[in-house]
């Protein structure tokens, strides 16, 4: 899987396989591009997935993108890989919302994490970080108190 993104309605995750790259530069029409366009298959029904851990779908909210794989976890005695979303609520902490007896809901900022086997993403590898050893530099902490890595 090369990629991941969620669909422009902002409801449906999905994960782009691309193998080998094609040039299209030169293809007209967006007929003649279908049979080009990267295939796609679904990894994640976000919607259906909060509705059945029950969050009420009108109460999901509009602007989700933040997407993040977390650390592997395990449930049940199996292990599991972690995939972080959040939203972006504009800092709008209520919006209109008509399923509400007051016409408003809340909208805070709020993350979703979801658990996922191997079969669900077939030849995903997490990434792997070693930690510096003593002497050797940590370029994710480049600017600490020391100016010898200010360089």
């Amino acid at each position: 899987m090369e990629g991941l993104a969620i669909t422009p309605d902002g409801r449906t995750l999905v994960g782009a396989m691309q193998s080998p790259l094609l040039q299209v530069g030169n293809i007209v029409g967006s007929a003649n591009l279908a049979a080009k366009a990267v295939p796609k298959l679904l990894f994640l029904d976000v919607v259906g997935m909060l509705v059945a851990a029950g969050i009420p779908a009108f109460d999901i909210p509009a602007k989700l993108g933040g997407l993040a794989f977390g650390p592997d976890v395990v449930i049940a005695g199996q292990a599991k890989h972690t995939l972080w979303m959040s939203n972006d609520n504009d800092f709008t902490p209520v919006v209109p919302n008509s399923h509400h007896a007051s016409g408003f809901a809340e909208n805070p900022n709020t993350f979703f994490v979801f658990a996922f086997d191997e079969v669900d993403l077939p030849g995903f590898v997490p990434q792997q970080f070693r930690r510096p050893h003593r002497g050797e530099r940590d370029d994710d902490r480049r600017w600490n108190n020391d100016p010898d890595d200010r360089k």
